[in-house]
């Protein structure tokens, strides 16, 4: 049993498949599996009649409390984590509990339940405890795979996608398109970032980074590649969208920045800084054309007219493929009125 969970990488199929093994030689027929998030204090749980993983928020005086109780397994008494309020909610007659340790560390625990009478003989208990150490084991793995993982893909301060990963995802978008599907790359490249550091120091440099990527974030949808492409530049990946849409897009992200300054602590103070943004555009028809190209385009159109204006949008416009396009870049000014420079 041990090899055939230990080669099941999807954590919601483990699940499944532990409680109807636990099903099958006990009298209990339905369970949930608890899993313990440390760094959140918070509660992963799988209900097998919901089949999803979700979240469960409890207070940390509760969640310490719980951790407790299993990592002290042996004393068998588990009446905090009995009176989590999502098991109410299943009127078992019948409940028991079974801890996941693996090293001593706690990593969850399952809860057995029954709306008739079950209970869980001595022989039995043993095999189902030897078999939650190797599940509880497995967990484990799969929890440091998934951190390597994560850690491998994403830029470790601001938790955008690298710029190796966020292309490998944006060419399978690109790839998998229809012809004439319209796609556009945004680049986005944070206005004198070096006096930022040289003003306030590297700290408040990489707190202005991660701040400005969470308002990046909270403007794209959810189906669009967000990455880190160097320094404080970052880029977008927009797919089947429109010109308007990439426009508009731009726009809101610019907006963003030009309305709202960022608050930071410096020297023990708040400073509220104000932080600009140059962005690039670039949108063309799926035609097989390289990625990269359209990419290229968008970073080009971002650093042509860098030193005309301190807020600016720029527009590069290709649709007829990138091999033979017009170029057309628009300088969109906000200081007190809006003007537009055309440059042919």
């Amino acid at each position: 049993m041990h090899v055939k969970i230990s080669s099941t990488r999807e954590m919601q199929a483990v699940f499944d498949y532990l409680l109807d093994m636990f099903y099958s030689i006990t009298r209990y027929e339905d369970g949930i599996i608890v899993i313990f998030d440390s760094e959140h204090k918070e509660l992963d749980y799988f209900d097998k009649r919901s089949g999803t993983i979700d979240r469960l928020w409890v207070n940390e005086t509760f969640y310490d409390s719980i951790y407790k109780e299993i990592a002290e397994s042996e004393s068998g008494s588990f009446e905090e984590t009995k009176s989590l309020g999502f098991l109410s909610e299943h009127r078992w007659k019948s409940t028991d509990i079974i801890p996941l340790i693996n090293l001593n560390h706690p990593i969850g625990f399952i809860v057995l339940g029954s709306k008739g009478s079950a209970a869980i003989d001595f022989a039995t208990r043993e095999a189902i405890n030897d078999f939650a150490t190797q599940i509880a084991v497995t967990i484990d793995n799969k929890r440091l795979l998934d951190n390597v993982t994560y850690q491998a893909r994403h830029d470790f301060l601001t938790k955008a996608y690298n710029r190796r990963y966020f292309f490998e995802c944006a060419q399978k978008l690109y790839d998998s398109m229809a012809e004439d599907e319209v796609v556009g790359t945004i680049m986005i490249d944070i206005d004198d970032f070096k006096v930022v550091n040289d003003t306030y120091g590297h700290l408040v440099g990489d707190e202005i980074l991660r701040l400005s990527v969470k308002r990046i974030r909270s403007l794209v949808r959810d189906e669009d590649l967000l990455g880190r492409y160097g320094g404080e530049e970052f880029i977008i990946f927009v797919k089947e969208t429109s010109e308007d849409e990439v426009m508009a897009l731009a726009t809101r992200i610019l907006e963003a920045f030009q309305d709202d300054a960022i608050h930071v602590e410096y020297n023990g103070k708040v400073v509220i800084i104000d932080i600009t943004v140059s962005i690039g555009i670039a949108y063309s028809h799926v035609t097989g054309e390289a990625l990269f190209a359209l990419t290229d385009a968008a970073d080009g159109a971002l650093y042509k007219p860098k030193a005309v204006v301190r807020i600016r949008l720029l527009l590069l416009v290709t649709k007829n493929g990138l091999g033979y396009y017009s170029l057309t870049i628009i300088v969109l000014t906000i200081i007190v009125t809006t003007s537009i420079l055309l440059y042919i």
